[in-house]
């Protein structure tokens, strides 16, 4: 096996620097109600719910990418044998973004022909493509647009192998993946584990997301008859439990004939093998299958609808398209499972091409392609699926690390330092955390740590980085009693309490560092409070302005300025504040957005014409936002009704359609 590092062209847009201002009960997905039919109750998972959270800090919302598509090369560890060929991304999570088959020269993964963020995930900024790993909390991974630690590493037969690690701050753990392609094998190792080296129980969380491109009746085998089914509708997610379908055009494990976007989420029976394939009308497909420990394996689909292809295309290009097929740890992805502890889980995936019979892979019997399926995949893997993956991992279970390639955060650095204070041990016994990848963003709080100092910079420069712990905060609040004067503590100070669910403390603690030196920042956080926390508008909207006042440019600040004043349903003060903006400024879908939608809530609907028309673009609409499609049809409807082209009791959407199409601004993921 071939192991190397080297630059990687991939057309991509810019990510932009992370947003500076602290998620303050503002990401929807956290905060989404969950709600099980009949079926689903009565097949409940045992940890359904549980283990969500309550913010993204410490991490910071990245939303400032854009959609210019431009020349770049990515860092890449590239792994291959005379089967395969494998391209991890280490500055983008570690992403698997490219499976070759050296033998048929066939891609086994959907690899994006772009880079192109877009808003589904927690911390916003997503990207389709490849396998990502998620860990940790539902809603993608924190890190799948951040780098990774990268290092070679060589087993006790000399063989070379790749590790990808970080240090995960929500929940306190340590995470890496061991990956082989060994000399003589037609399938890619990859061992992933999740260290709790604390003294606490915590809620964990995998899942493998593979992408796979569309192709014309594809199907989806795993060794299943049951499923549960979960969509995402108004902010909410439902889920059913159904008994899998395999009637002519009902049969959803054929991606083609779902129109709405959906997760089926497998029931696999306990004394099943645990894999999962997509398979090609002629047999051929990839697959994916692990050690018992992950149990679970889910289908997803955009849909075929308008929504669905526009989703694909947005993060992509036009007539790009995928669907996923994943493997977790539990049976669903509204699920935590508790892990003890200073416990570590481990498991083993393998992922390879597979050969099987059209006929019998796409026969009408479930249980006919079923078997197939797993026979065809026990001869790649050369016995039984389980027995197969703790087998050729056994020669890989000791192993040093040669060098580090890349760095990711430092912020492991951080919390050894303060582990070290409080005589714990460190958060990893396998991963090395190096000081030299620590930058601006860490060393405030290693130096609070090491030294009990912390910075006082200028008003005008916006924050970096959070981190909060009980532990930081003690320590930051005795370096405040000795130095009353320093607004940036104190609004550091702040931002810990509330990560640490103390909202009125937070609020004081802003309300002091306002009172040593005037700041857009807590002027900002203490808006948030009231509009998302008290949904006290008007006291959001007085903070908010002032904020604003201090950081006109800032496009973070006017962004929270707009939505507040559109949420307070102050109309024509929204509209002369985005006036006021600059070009620049004026320039970005989401305010653009701002101001169309007070246009309309005045009935001037022209000036709104003006903006949410087919050539309307906004960057970060969010998966399961059905934002755009509201105003659309009723700015367009108001105007038909005025031209008298819609008769009383006429349906509005149907109307709009004949003579004002929605069309590629379509983002919805379900039809009526």
């Amino acid at each position: 096996m071939a192991i190397t590092f080297r630059k990687y062209y991939i057309k991509s847009a810019t990510i932009g620097k992370c947003n500076p201002l602290p998620d303050i009960k503002n990401v929807g997905y956290i905060h989404a109600s969950m709600r099980l039919t009949e079926a689903a109750e009565k097949n409940r998972p045992e940890h359904f719910g549980e283990g969500m959270i309550g913010s993204m800090l410490p991490y910071q919302t990245q939303d400032n990418y854009d959609r210019v598509k431009k020349d770049r090369y990515f860092n890449a560890a590239i792994l291959e044998n005379e089967y395969l060929k494998a391209v991890f991304l280490p500055e983008l999570g570690g992403r698997l973004w490219a499976l070759t088959d050296k033998k048929t020269g066939r891609e086994l993964l959907y690899k994006n022909p772009v880079f192109q963020p877009c808003n589904l995930a927690l911390r916003n900024a997503w990207f389709s493509g490849g396998v990502e790993w998620n860990v940790s909390i539902k809603g993608h991974n924190p890190l799948t647009c951040s780098p990774m630690y990268a290092a070679i590493i060589e087993a006790e037969n000399g063989e070379k192998g790749l590790r990808l690690y970080e240090y995960e701050r929500i929940r306190d753990i340590a995470y890496s993946m061991d990956i082989w392609l060994p000399k003589g094998k037609p399938y890619l190792i990859v061992h992933p584990r999740i260290e709790n080296n604390t003294p606490n129980e915590k809620y964990m969380y995998w899942w493998s997301n593979i992408a796979y491109p569309n192709s014309e009746g594809a199907r989806v085998v795993v060794p299943a008859e049951k499923s549960f089914v979960s969509s995402y509708r108004h902010g909410s997610y439902i889920m059913d439990y159904q008994t899998l379908s395999h009637e002519p055009k009902e049969d959803k494990t054929y991606p083609d004939n779902n129109i709405d976007s959906y997760d089926y989420f497998y029931d696999i029976p306990s004394d099943r093998a645990k894999w999962i394939t997509a398979i090609e009308k002629d047999g051929y497909g990839l697959f994916q299958c692990s050690t018992k420990e992950l149990t679970g394996r889910k289908l997803f689909v955009w849909g075929t609808s308008r929504g669905g292809k526009n989703w694909n295309e947005f993060l992509s290009e036009k007539g790009s398209g995928y669907f996923e097929i994943q493997a977790g740890l539990a049976k669903t992805q509204l699920e935590h499972l508790p892990m003890n502890a200073y416990d570590v889980w481990e498991w083993t995936e393998l992922y390879g091409a597979v050969q099987t019979n059209p006929a019998k892979s796409f026969s009408s019997d479930w249980e006919t392609a079923v078997d197939n399926v797993e026979r065809s995949i026990e001869k790649v893997v050369g016995g039984g699926i389980e027995q197969s993956c703790l087998d050729v991992y056994a020669n890989y279970k000791t192993v040093k690390a040669v060098s580090i390639e890349q760095y990711g955060s430092g912020w492991g650095v951080v919390k050894n330092k303060e582990n070290e204070l409080n005589g714990l041990p460190a958060i990893s016994k396998f991963l090395e955390f190096s000081k030299e990848s620590m930058g601006t963003e860490e060393v405030y709080f290693f130096d609070l740590l090491e030294k009990g100092e912390f910075p006082c910079p200028s008003v005008e420069n916006e924050p970096v980085s959070y981190c909060y712990s009980k532990t930081l905060k003690e320590i930051l609040e005795k370096y405040i009693q000795t130095k009353e004067n320093n607004w940036f503590a104190l609004y550091h100070l702040g931002v810990m309490e509330y990560a640490l669910g103390n909202i009125s403390k937070a609020q004081k603690c802003w309300e002091t560092s306002l009172v040593v030196e005037n700041n857009a920042w807590a002027l900002r956080n203490i808006a948030m409070l009231y509009r998302n926390e008290y949904n006290e508008f008007e006291k959001a909207t007085e903070y908010m302005m002032q904020a604003f006042s201090l950081q006109p440019l800032h496009r973070n600040i006017v962004q929270d300025t707009l939505e507040t004043l559109m949420k307070a349903a102050k109309y024509e003060e929204c509209v002369n504040t985005f006036n006021g903006l600059n070009e620049e400024l004026k320039r970005i879908g989401k305010l653009q957005y701002c101001k169309a939608y007070a246009l309309t809530k005045l009935q001037r609907f022209e000036e709104a014409k003006a903006i949410i028309n087919p050539e309307f673009s906004m960057d970060d609409i969010k998966e399961g936002d059905i934002s755009i499609a509201d105003l659309w049809y009723e700015l367009y409807g108001a105007i038909l009704r005025r031209e008298g082209k819609i008769s009383n009791g006429e349906d509005v959407e149907k109307a709009v359609e004949k003579y004002y199409p929605l069309g590629d601004l379509d983002f919805r993921m379900h039809t009526k």
